[in-house]
């Protein structure tokens, strides 16, 4: 336990020293902040790009909603298509940098296993990842309501259940590129390998109707509806239990690779 400890503390200062939790906020809450201001100012671009009067091209026409429930379904689309980019990025040396340095000869030297060492990372990536979410969710809720006074609201709850769902989701990328990483020992690989997994469970999603609501991808589409666990109940667990398989699988690999 002393030795899983340390390896936590370990991975929290990597996790400041190498400012990626600075990534992961930017990541995050550049969109909370950016969503809801764009949204705003869409009807002033779209007049200097068109020319004439709003009145000539009807936002509700092409799609197009000013609200608060508008700007937070914008902030969680772009958080899954563009900010898991980022987040993957920053990540992609997680397992492979061990697998490929052998820095994980130490630790298990100490009594931590590299199953240990996965779930250390885990822990500390993924809780982060999950609060700094949480936070954009509510962050974006509260400006987006100062912002757009009139339209379509969401209630908080949903708001920030949507928040759980992206939080949940992130974990999961982590478990990924844990794995990936483990697997490959290079960090670019990890993260096309990671990326083309999580946007290839969307696409899945899409061919495949009838079992979205089994398949990881199903927070996804929850969590962009804004409309609670609906019958995706079982995509949460299967997700979670791909966690927890792939963290394992990741050990059993690294422990391989490192002797």
């Amino acid at each position: 336990m002393h030795s899983f400890q340390a390896f936590l503390s370990k991975e929290f200062r990597e996790l400041l020293r190498t400012r990626r939790i600075l990534v992961f906020f930017i990541a995050i809450g550049f969109f909370a902040l950016l969503d809801p201001v764009m949204l705003r100012v869409l009807p002033e671009i779209l007049k200097a790009q068109m020319g004439g009067p709003e009145g000539n091209f009807p936002l509700e026409a092409m799609g197009i909603t000013l609200s608060q429930a508008a700007a937070l379904k914008n902030f969680s689309g772009d958080l899954f298509e563009l900010s898991t980019l980022v987040v993957v990025l920053a990540m992609m040396n997680l397992a492979a940098g061990e697998r490929s340095q052998k820095t994980l000869i130490l630790p298990r030297m100490a009594g931590l296993g590299p199953t240990g060492a996965v779930w250390a990372k885990l822990l500390v990536n993924g809780t982060a990842l999950a609060v700094l979410t949480a936070g954009g969710f509510a962050t974006a809720y509260v400006y987006a309501g100062l912002i757009f006074p009139a339209g379509e609201k969401l209630e908080f709850g949903p708001v920030m259940l949507a928040g759980l769902f992206h939080g949940l989701h992130f974990i999961y990328l982590t478990s990924l590129v844990l794995f990936f990483g483990s697997l490959t020992g290079k960090g670019a690989l990890t993260a096309v390998f990671t990326m083309g997994t999580a946007y290839g469970g969307a696409a899945l999603s899409a061919l495949l109707p009838n079992i979205s609501d089994h398949l990881p991808y199903a927070v996804m589409e929850r969590a962009t509806a804004f409309s609670g666990f609906g019958e995706a109940t079982s995509g949460i667990f299967i997700l979670l239990g791909t966690t927890l398989l792939l963290c394992f699988l990741s050990g059993s690999i690294l422990r391989r690779k490192i002797v």
